[in-house]
């Protein structure tokens, strides 16, 4: 396989490579008395959905960053009958990034990620957010073992974001000059995330293929106008259709 035909699989970030829901789960704990699990789960479940309505109000410039995390605090606490202050709201914002400074990969990944490495897949990251605070996770998930830095971007550092088709096409321009960026065959690139509004249809829409990492039965309730090339529910799963794309899978793709 020379270099033109290797595929490139670039992923999302958050809730993809890690998942959030347990520091939210630890910070809410230690915060509040609420130890119901299944409530827990629903309230990150609209934890994450607010996140990304008020975090394009931050990219239009409508909010500071800090009124993003204020925000959509409030908003979730709110709809399980809890009043949160601005103050108490930063407090909380502030024991979830503590515990966000102890994440690791989610189950699985990483061994998906070495079995791709190994394969000769190329690999990626494209994720909307702080690219201080995005840069501080994969450090700290040491996902560098398998991503190069130049293979690595943050949406505010090529000034559009996921839902945009574009981003995708500007990262593609990043990793690569023109000449082999045209050589290269289209199938070759994939992108990887657990948003369908945010990732996948995006993606779909800039042309590249598209994996999606469902959670809590997503795939069952989200109307779609395209369809992902495959739908994955874990590391295992992923690392799977990794081989699949790469052409050392002796299992049918999931």
């Amino acid at each position: 396989m020379n270099n033109t035909e290797k595929p490139t699989v670039v992923f999302d970030l958050d809730d993809t490579l890690h998942m959030r829901a347990e520091p939210f789960s630890n910070a809410v704990k230690e915060l509040y008395s609420i130890t119901d699990a299944e409530q827990i789960r629903n309230m990150f479940t609209d934890f994450r959905a607010i996140g990304v309505a008020y975090f394009h109000q931050w990219d239009a410039g409508t909010i500071s960053e800090q009124e993003m995390y204020i925000r959509r605090t409030i908003d979730t606490f709110a709809l399980y009958g809890y009043t949160v202050s601005e103050e108490e709201s930063l407090v909380f914002h502030q024991t979830y990034e503590k515990y966000l400074q102890q994440i690791r990969p989610a189950e699985g990944i990483g061994e998906a990620l070495q079995a791709a490495s190994d394969a000769g897949i190329r690999l990626g990251i494209l994720t909307n957010g702080s690219p201080i605070r995005q840069r501080n996770k994969i450090r700290a998930l040491g996902l560098t073992r398998w991503i190069p830095e130049e293979m690595i971007a943050v949406s505010l550092e090529l000034g559009v974001h996921k839902p945009d088709p574009d981003v995708f096409v500007r990262y593609r321009e990043k990793v690569e000059n023109r000449s082999e960026t045209a050589q290269s065959a289209e199938n070759a690139w994939w992108y990887v995330g657990d948003l369908y509004e945010n990732d996948i249809e995006p993606a779909a829409k800039a042309g590249w293929h598209t994996i999606w990492m469902v959670h809590d039965e997503e795939d069952k309730t989200i109307q779609r106008e395209l369809e992902p090339d495959h739908i994955v529910r874990s590391g295992k799963e992923l690392e799977k259709v990794l081989l699949d794309i790469a052409g050392r899978n002796t299992e049918p793709a999931l």
